[in-house]
């Protein structure tokens, strides 16, 4: 027997302003999603992308496994392949040569342990995060050598 819909109250994940999502559920899947008319930050308004959440969950049409140069290949040589590539890169043309953008559909998390990768563990001076200000800490010297492998293994945590 088919269940009824359900109705769930949620964030929007997509960027710091943190919209009101009722979101309606059937049989434990996410259906539609309407702005929440009672939530302070936007009173039932959502942006395109916050509309369009149900159309974004699913495995359809998504890459499920890593791929390095058009070949799929395992978790530890998608990570090992760019950590050498960028270790090469900042080894041939300094620290100022990589670079990390990040845009506004990540979640905390993931900014989090992006600034740690790119800022406390690889000294990266040059980044570009959208989603307000709260992960723009104090970059930090270092003489230490760059260890990529150990920065990206603690992402797989």
């Amino acid at each position: 027997m088919p269940q009824a819909n359900r109705l769930a109250r949620t964030t929007c994940p997509y960027c710091g302003v943190g919209c009101g999502v009722t979101a309606t559920l059937e049989n434990g899947q996410l259906i539609a999603v309407e702005g929440d008319r009672e939530h302070p930050a936007n009173y039932g308004r959502l942006c395109v992308k916050g509309t369009a959440l149900h159309e974004t969950l699913g495995e359809q049409g998504r890459l499920l496994k890593p791929r390095v140069d058009g070949q799929e290949v395992s978790w530890e040589q998608a990570l090992t392949t760019t950590a050498e590539r960028l270790q090469a890169q900042r080894s041939a043309h300094g620290p100022q040569s990589v670079a990390a953008y990040l845009s506004g559909q990540l979640l905390t998390e993931d900014y989090y342990v992006a600034n740690k990768l790119f800022k406390a563990s690889w000294a990266l001076r040059t980044w570009i995060p959208t989603r307000g200000s709260a992960w723009h800490l104090p970059w930090r010297a270092t003489s230490a050598p760059l260890e990529p492998m150990r920065c990206l293994a603690a992402m797989k945590t």
